[in-house]
């Protein structure tokens, strides 16, 4: 409750965290770091990481987008201390709702665990032990945050397509990226050769401001459900006088441009067909 939190600004090209600006902003007082791998693309973890470590800095990885992604190589989620999952019914490994906290340090471990259920010390299943036993201690306030069964397995079914899901969407924004080549009114996202994205979101990035709106009105006219990913988080009402968020010009220019365009693993190439001419038509106009 008494944490401030520092925003930082993101990089022009990535649109994740830009670790100069980052190194800028620690001061003695900061003790954790959360980069977002957005739309699936792996935040400078290399850079990230090594600040971290030089200032004693704990790192929450925040994966809600990038389930199945990677970064040189190893899985996106396995270099901070703690690494947050979403399995919103949107994200690439759905179970409807829900999450998952990754650590592999054991006090973090402990933590979890009483923080997911009521703080209760035990769950049913570590009190069974072949016997049932009624027992347990309320150590601390918690949440009610455990996982039922039925979101379990319907996880572990999406786990086992999970990579083939990543490859159509992949695909997919291969394709968008070949028919808006070369177009001057829109930029499609980049993918750096340090990773391998999950492409939770295309966002592609208008060229004047004042164009997304109108672009995201004339899709909708057609059918064609777009968003906006996302108004940035240090505008909202709930951090009024409860954060520092000087000196983010990237961020406050930037996201006036950005419009989201359908990506999903179910989307077939007629369908995306019709968003790029769509989308061509409004721009040429």
């Amino acid at each position: 409750e008494k944490a401030v939190p520092v925003f930082v600004d993101c990089d022009a090209e990535t649109l994740c965290m830009d670790p100069a600006d980052a190194r800028r902003k620690v001061t003695s007082r900061t003790k954790a770091m959360i980069p977002v791998h957005f739309g699936g693309h792996a935040a400078p973890i290399k850079e990230l990481r090594q600040l971290c470590d030089d200032k004693k800095i704990v790192m929450i990885e925040d994966c809600a987008h990038s389930a199945g992604g990677f970064y040189e190589g190893k899985p996106l989620g396995s270099f901070g201390e703690m690494s947050c999952f979403s399995f919103h019914a949107v994200k690439n490994l759905p179970t409807a709702d829900g999450g998952m906290v990754l650590t592999s340090n054991p006090a973090h471990d402990k933590k979890l665990r009483s923080l997911r259920w009521l703080g209760i010390d035990k769950d049913t299943w570590a009190r069974n032990g072949g016997k049932y036993s009624w027992r347990y201690a309320i150590a601390e306030l918690g949440y009610k945050y455990h996982m039922n069964d039925v979101t379990a397995v319907i996880g572990l079914a999406q786990l086992e397509t999970l990579d083939d899901d990543n490859a159509k969407r992949a695909a997919l924004a291969h394709r968008y990226a070949d028919a808006f080549k070369g177009n001057v009114f829109l930029t499609t996202p980049i993918e750096k050769p340090y990773t391998k994205s999950a492409w939770h979101n295309y966002v592609v990035r208008l060229a004047k401001d004042g164009v997304r709106d109108d672009l995201h009105a004339a899709l909708a006219a057609k059918g064609i459900s777009t968003g906006v990913h996302y108004e940035p988080i240090h505008f909202q009402p709930v951090f009024n006088g409860r954060s520092r968020a000087e000196n983010l010009p990237v961020t406050e220019g930037v996201w006036k441009k950005l419009l989201t365009l359908p990506l999903y693993p179910a989307l077939t190439f007629d369908e995306q067909d019709l968003v790029i001419r769509e989308v061509k038509q409004f721009l040429s106009a």
